[in-house]
């Protein structure tokens, strides 16, 4: 029998919200041999510290961090800031074999 699915070693997770949530993520994608990666903003050292510290790879743009992602795991509330920030131009960036997971809540 042939097996469906592919393991997720060398594969790269990009997180959209580095929370609670998010942040618990990190050490389980590491632990299957996963690079993690994180949107950076600009001139914000807080966030860049929260992110380097978690082991998160920063990427500079949201086009960067989806077209290099296997897997998107988003994480953010409904906000001004957030909301469409997933349609379909971004989409179309994501690899054709890419898988988006959204937990992101109202």
């Amino acid at each position: 029998r042939e097996l469906m699915g592919s393991s997720l070693g060398g594969k790269t997770l990009a997180l959209l919200g580095t929370g609670r949530i998010a942040a618990s993520l990190v050490p389980l994608a590491q632990a299957l041999g996963m690079t993690v990666t994180g949107l950076s903003r600009p001139n914000d050292k807080e966030r860049s510290a929260k992110l380097i510290g978690l082991g998160i790879v920063e990427i500079g743009s949201l086009e960067e961090l989806l077209r290099g992602a296997d897997y998107v795991s988003v994480h953010l509330p409904i906000t001004a800031e957030t909301r469409g920030l997933i349609g379909a131009t971004e989409l179309g960036w994501l690899r054709p074999t890419a898988r988006v997971v959204n937990t992101a809540r109202a």
